[in-house]
């Protein structure tokens, strides 16, 4: 008797690919990608004149322009079936808009529009809120940085606009920010009268010279110099 041959060998299922690989946004789709648009041409505008290249080659079901200012200058166009948005790419590709080029490529997403018309909306909602997730953590990161970037611009400024004063407040780095190096460093403006070290601080000192004329002189040759890589900061204490 032939015994059975033995069972297959246990396989895992190929994993799904990543529609997010730039690879795959050379795969026709219905929505194209449409970038290098001239920004200083008002929304409406651009999207009539897209509509009149775009409407030639086919059914459009979208036209969505981005207004969010780090944005602009993109849009995207969904036709009703890829073979109109293979043709458009083709013959608009490099097509002189508002007198810049259009870049054109496939869409790496679908547009929701072909997702309504398939009845695939709810696999294109749970693709958005994988994607807003995985963005989630970084947007957040992006938004810290730039409130705190908006808040060192705002401390700035208001040091900038402070009234003369005869004191100076001095921010340097440790390897500048010993007496005799800021001594060095100021004392080659005259009036100079004293270098006063803050305790427990090693990068901020107050410079003391002998007139409001004389600081005013060492402060605008000194904030913001370069020495050593690093930057100095100069300004008029607070009073």
């Amino acid at each position: 008797m032939v015994p059975p041959p033995p069972p297959p060998p246990r396989t895992r299922p190929p994993k799904a690919p990543s529609f997010n690989n730039a690879r795959f946004r050379k795969l026709p789709k219905e929505t194209l990608y449409v970038h290098n648009l001239n920004e200083r041409v008002k929304p409406g505008m651009m999207r009539q004149a897209l509509k009149s290249l775009f409407a030639p080659y086919g059914t459009l079901l979208r036209i969505q322009i981005r207004k969010v200012h780090f944005l602009r200058g993109q849009a995207f166009i969904t036709f009703a079936h890829t073979w109109q948005a293979a043709a458009a790419l083709e013959r608009l590709n490099g097509f002189p808009l508002f007198f810049k080029p259009m870049h054109i490529q496939y869409a790496r997403d679908q547009n929701y529009a072909i997702s309504e018309r398939d009845g695939t909306v709810d696999v294109h909602r749970e693709r958005r809120q994988r994607n807003m997730a995985k963005r989630g953590p970084r947007r957040i990161l992006k938004a810290a940085e730039r409130a705190a970037i908006k808040e060192r611009r705002a401390r700035e400024a208001a040091e900038e606009a402070l009234p003369p004063n005869a004191i100076l407040f001095t921010a340097a780095p440790p390897p500048l920010s010993t007496r005799e190096a800021l001594e060095a460093l100021f004392g080659q403006y005259p009036g100079l009268v004293e270098v006063r070290l803050v305790p427990g601080k090693q990068d901020i000192a107050f410079v003391e010279y002998d007139s409001e004329h004389a600081s005013t002189v060492a402060r605008t040759a000194l904030h913001k110099t370069h020495l050593g890589g690093e930057v100095i900061r100069v300004t008029f204490a607070k009073r």
